[in-house]
């Protein structure tokens, strides 16, 4: 499983947070007039070093955006959001590191019928490795 497809199903087992978002998890868009709340994903940066003997495990800075009809649910959701993803966990074939140097910061969007959107905007590093990781450095 690549890391992408594992980061998005760790966050729809998170009870609190499915419980939210239902499957409204998407890597780099948001349907447009969809459903709120929901998250968005997407890749900052994803720096793949090696040494003689193949890769290092991947770095990886990920911005997840949450996104709500109001600030008070998204707060909410936003905590649930690291609370899912900081741990260290494997998922299959995909383990993570703890996720570190996790920071957040607020936007509020107008839409055009004038309904406001909020945006919790979390971004965090991942240090993972995955099987074929595993497969190509053996």
């Amino acid at each position: 499983m690549s890391f992408e497809a594992a980061l998005a199903k760790r966050l729809l087992s998170a009870a609190p947070v499915s419980a939210a978002v239902g499957t409204r998890v998407d890597w780099m868009r948001r349907v447009q007039g969809a459903t709120l709340p929901a998250i968005t994903l997407h890749t900052i940066s994803d720096r793949r070093g090696q040494h003689m003997k193949g890769f290092q495990p991947t770095v990886a800075r990920i911005q997840i955006d949450v996104w709500a009809n109001d600030f008070a649910a998204s707060l909410l959701l936003r905590d649930a959001v690291i609370t899912a993803v900081v741990p260290a966990a494997a998922i299959d074939g995909v383990r993570f590191q703890r996720g570190k140097d996790v920071s957040v910061r607020a936007e509020r969007e107008e839409t055009g019928d004038g309904t406001d959107l909020y945006r919790q905007i979390i971004d965090i590093q991942f240090t993972y490795t995955n099987s074929l990781q595993e497969q190509n450095n053996g």
